[in-house]
């Protein structure tokens, strides 16, 4: 298994240099002699412009195993300069990411292999006329989406994918749709913004985002400006 990690991994680390969001980085870390270590990658996250995140850039690592794609990797916010983990419902005090995508009992089954997947059909097959393009909105014909275990209805922008090709495009959630580091990321940065309250994993954040909105924004706006230079 350790080959087919490794591998996959070096084939995304060249899909990324190839394009990948602006702002954003993603890069296996360089050990002491000079070699990359691909199974441990350092990001950055950039907070969505004209938001209350927008003025920071985030550290992210990313730990794979040898596991992956059957495992996903842990993912976890590097300190704020002032040593303080990251203010935020859906990130626990030592920096991981509590993100349904990242969990492993919780995340869908490993993708296909890199560049696998066929194009999307240009139009609905004649025997099957109601049938809907999966890049086109929901209408009354589809189910809705299901509930998470609080009781209330994921919000499509929860998604990574979701998110992925709401930022940038059908075309680029579908060629990116069989590597897992950018629609990861890109759903990290829309979790700053929107933090699934329903899952919470640090109990400070959590509580004042439910009970003095406007302590929050103040906060997490006085903690980005910490991470303006990462």
């Amino acid at each position: 298994m350790s080959g087919i990690a490794r591998g996959r991994l070096q084939e995304e680390r060249k899909l990324w240099r190839r394009d990948h969001p602006h702002g954003f980085v993603a890069k296996p870390r360089t050990n002491p002699d000079g070699t990359q270590d691909i199974l441990h990658w350092d990001c950055v996250v950039p907070g969505k412009k004209d938001t209350i995140w927008g003025a920071g850039r985030y550290p992210v690592h990313m730990v794979f195993t040898d596991e992956y794609p059957s495992k996903p990797p842990e993912c976890k916010f590097g300190k704020a300069p002032n040593d303080k983990p990251l203010f935020h419902p859906n990130v626990y005090p030592s920096g991981k990411i509590c993100l349904s995508l990242l969990d492993a009992d919780k995340a869908s089954p490993p993708p296909p292999p890199l560049l696998s997947l066929p194009p999307l059909p240009s139009q609905p097959p004649r025997s099957s006329p109601s049938r809907l393009s999966p890049l086109l909105p929901p209408t009354a014909s589809q189910p809705l989406p299901s509930p998470t275990r609080d009781g209330s209805r994921r919000s499509p922008s929860n998604s990574c994918c979701s998110a992925a090709r709401a930022a940038h495009g059908p075309a680029a959630a579908g060629a990116f749709a069989s590597a897992f580091s950018r629609p990861c990321l890109v759903g990290i940065q829309t979790l700053l913004d929107d933090p699934n309250v329903g899952d919470p994993a640090q109990e400070e954040p959590y509580r004042v985002y439910n009970n003095n909105r406007a302590e929050y924004e103040r906060r997490v706006k006085e903690q980005a400006r910490l991470f303006a230079n990462m």
